[in-house]
């Protein structure tokens, strides 16, 4: 049963990794995007000006959607990683007292 927790425990931290690893990614495609359109802006009639407008607040909106469910998943792994430890420490505890 601790086998089978800890392996499941492990897979949510690499599961956590990899969705860290996406954000990243992500925001670096995020800052790409605005470096280019500031850097190459041709832009010139209002129909275009709001066209970038609108691109920029959906991925800023997306940005945003992005971390706050990232922060929901990073806490709820936090806690179970937390009670994990807990059950690994206070096992350890009580094979030492076993011992002794």
């Amino acid at each position: 049963m601790e086998n089978s927790s800890l392996s499941s425990e492990l897979q949510k931290l690499i599961e956590a990794i990899k969705i860290s690893e996406l954000l990243l990614d992500f925001l670096s495609f995020s800052a790409s995007s605005f470096s280019s359109m500031a850097r190459y802006s041709v832009v010139t009639d209002k129909e275009s000006i709001e066209v970038v407008e609108e691109f920029i607040l959906e991925q800023l909106n997306l940005t945003k959607g992005t971390i706050s469910e990232i922060k929901v998943a990073i806490s709820d792994m936090e806690m179970k990683t937390l009670r994990f430890l807990v059950t690994v420490i206070y096992g350890y505890r009580n094979s030492m007292d076993k011992l002794i």
